[in-house]
């Protein structure tokens, strides 16, 4: 049949005490190898949050002394724009001693 087994009270209490000193054991050992990251991202918490006020304000002052320059082409209709032909330049060619082709 399944049933627990009767363990005496002083056994159970015992168990718990090594169960307890065990974890404080592994507790301390991994807090030991681990309390250099811990410190770190602490520390890097702490910086984070001193920096919060100076980069908002550097925002800030980024905005009120941007140039306000209105978009481009926001006012002007198809029918304002010109075409502009490139300026017909004769070509020039190399001359005969640069080792390439002449001519087009």
């Amino acid at each position: 049949m399944n049933q627990l087994p009767n363990i005496p009270f002083s056994d159970r209490i015992r168990l718990i005490g090594y169960g307890l000193l065990a974890g404080i054991v592994v507790g301390a050992v991994f807090g030991w190898m681990f309390h250099g990251v811990i410190g770190f991202i602490i520390k890097l918490v702490i910086v984070a949050i001193l920096l919060i006020p100076f980069v908002l304000a550097f925002m800030f002052w980024r905005q009120v002394t941007a140039k306000q320059n209105p978009p481009r082409g926001t006012n002007m209709s198809d029918a304002d724009w010109v075409e502009i032909e490139p300026t017909s330049r004769p070509r020039q060619y190399e001359s005969a001693g640069s080792g390439r082709a002449n001519g087009p």
